[in-house]
């Protein structure tokens, strides 16, 4: 899912979404990919309702890629590598964060 700016500056969002989709789903992972429109990164959430979370390696995703006959211009197992490799300072802000979004506790972006 879509969650939002991941600009370290305006992390604060993403974390609250992230942390509400964590409090619903076993298996969770961040990701990010910069986005042209934009002229920043931003920030995507997969989640999974089974307990045992899917590990797509690089190796895995270029195999996928190859069987299927896919010629993408963007897409391959380097980028999804990167795109789940979260820099320290926001690995840092994840741990400290435990704001989670409900009916008392709304998610206020301005």
């Amino acid at each position: 899912m879509q969650a939002g700016d991941f600009s370290l500056g305006f992390i604060e969002p993403y974390l609250a979404i992230l942390n509400t989709v964590r409090s619903a789903f076993p298996c969770v992972y961040p990701y990010h990919a910069f986005v042209p429109s934009f002229n920043t990164d931003w920030g995507y959430i997969l989640a999974f309702s089974e307990p045992d979370c899917p590990k797509y390696f690089s190796k895995d995703i270029d195999t996928r890629i190859k069987q299927r006959k896919l010629s993408l211009r963007y897409f391959d197992g380097e980028t999804q590598q990167g795109a789940f490799s979260l820099p320290r300072d926001f690995r840092h802000k994840l741990r400290s964060s435990s704001q989670i979004i409900d009916d008392h506790q709304v998610l206020n972006i301005f």
